[in-house]
Formats: structure tokens, C-alpha cells, sequence
């Protein structure tokens, strides 16, 4: 933390990252794991846990020592295996973009890991399901259906 403080460089999940993004990522890692139940913060960080640090050098050490297998991973793959921990832990069956956006700052250098987590459970960015893209490669406007295709409801 010291050397992040001082302006050098880190990894995050194995690929080097400023500071100010290794510290970011930090940030929002810790405001996952507290959302999720995965550390016991006490009654710190019910609202904006990013604008508002713990005061207790206990807590601090604790939420620190509980995201520093993620931050520190060697590649993004073995980073979304904890957030899959976290995850089942909390009980989350049906993880999707918000899970990770909605509960914290949002971190440039944890989207890959966010995304590796994700596409794990057939889970994709709203915009690449919004393509309708078929098993075989193909998008839907791209077969050649007309609109004869298309089934109707018979209406009684």
C-alpha cells in the first residue's frame, strides 16, 4: 500500500496498473466483499463505503487481508475464482453486470475480472445479448428469414 501511495506501479489480477487504478481496484474490491458478506465490516460502509474509510485500523486490515487473494492474483482467471467464492458464499445464484457495478465504485482494472466471472455463467453485457446471435455463429438478421418466417399466435 505504501508503494501504491507513493505513485508506483501494480498488478491487478496479474496485469500492471497505475496506482491510482491498483487503488481503485482495491476500493471497489473491498465494497464487493462487504456487499456480498464475505468480511465482517460491523456497522462501516452502509452508504457510500467509497467516500466514507474506516476509522478502525482493525477493520482496515481485515477488509484489506480479505480482497488481497483477488487483487492479488496472478491472472484475471484465478481473480473471478474468489469472486466465485464470494458469490457462493452470498447465496447469489444468478449474477449479472449490476451485481459488481451497483454496490461500489466501478474499477477499470477489475472489468476483466468482472467479465471473466460472468461469461463463466452464461452471463454476458446486456448489448452482446442484445445481438441474438444463434449456436452456429450466425446473427439473426444475417439467415435470411422473412417475415412469413416468424411465428404467429392464432387468435381465437
Amino acid at each position: 500500500m505504501v508503494e501504491l501511495a507513493n505513485g508506483k506501479r501494480s498488478h491487478v489480477a496479474g496485469v500492471e496498473r497505475t496506482s491510482l487504478q491498483a487503488l481503485r481496484a482495491w476500493q471497489s474490491a473491498i465494497g464487493i466483499a462487504v456487499r456480498l458478506g464475505s468480511v465482517d465490516a460491523g456497522d462501516w460502509g452502509r452508504t457510500r463505503r467509497w467516500a466514507n474509510p474506516p476509522r478502525d485500523p482493525d477493520l482496515v486490515d481485515r477488509l484489506l487481508e480479505s480482497v488481497e487473494p483477488l487483487v492479488n492474483a496472478k491472472y484475471p482467471e484465478s481473480a473471478a475464482d474468489v469472486f466465485e467464492g464470494w458469490l457462493r458464499q452470498a447465496g447469489t445464484a444468478s449474477q449479472n453486470a449490476n451485481t459488481f457495478s451497483r454496490v461500489t465504485q466501478p474499477s477499470a482494472a477489475l472489468q476483466s475480472v468482472i467479465e471473466e466471472g460472468l461469461s463463466r455463467h452464461g452471463r454476458a453485457h446486456a448489448l452482446i445479448k442484445r445481438r441474438l446471435v444463434g449456436r452456429d455463429g450466425l446473427a439473426l438478421d444475417q439467415r435470411g428469414w422473412g417475415v412469413d418466417d416468424i411465428p404467429q399466435p392464432i387468435l381465437p
